[in-house]
This record gives C-alpha cells, structure tokens and sequence, in this order.
C-alpha cells in the first residue's frame, strides 16, 4: 500500500525539485527548513546545486522519504488518532 502511494507520488512530482519548492509539492509532508537542516547534517536526500538553488533529484528525494516512511496501524500509532479499544479514528 505505501508503494502504491509513493508511485503516485512519483508520477505527479517534477523530475527536478528545488529546494524552495519542495513545500508545496509535498503538501507539508517535509519542510524545506528542516531538510536545509538536514543537509548541513548530511543526514538529507542527494542533492547538488544550480547557481544559488539547491536541487533533488525526484528519485532522491521520494528515495530518501521511503527510507523513513512506514504504514501507521492502531498498533504502531501514537494514539492520538484512534481509539484502540474501538479501531476507530478520534478525529
């Protein structure tokens, strides 16, 4: 199911992402900030630079996010968005 969703992902995103974009793409899903932050790390997605403009490559960049992404169930999750007792969503 979490392929299916990052292949859809894959068709829809640009094959080159600037950094500055990457918000808006994503939805909220990583902020620019925090993968700036990442960076100055090394702890980001493969990344090069045009000019002033950081750059991902859209395989990069969904392969960085799969490594980090996993499927929420009412056993892994945090609790705040089920009530386990009922397999139901609180919200």
């Amino acid at each position: 199911m979490l392929t299916e969703k990052f292949e859809t992902i894959e068709r829809e995103l640009p094959a080159l992402i600037a950094r500055s974009q990457v918000d808006r793409l994503l939805a909220g899903v990583v902020s620019s900030r925090h993968l700036a932050n990442l960076d100055c790390k090394g702890e980001g997605p493969a990344h090069f630079r045009i000019g002033r403009k950081i750059i991902y490559r859209r395989e990069d960049l969904l392969y960085w996010l799969q490594k980090r992404a996993k499927e929420i169930s009412p056993k892994n999750c945090c609790g705040d968005c089920h009530d386990e007792s009922q397999g139901v969503k609180k919200w």
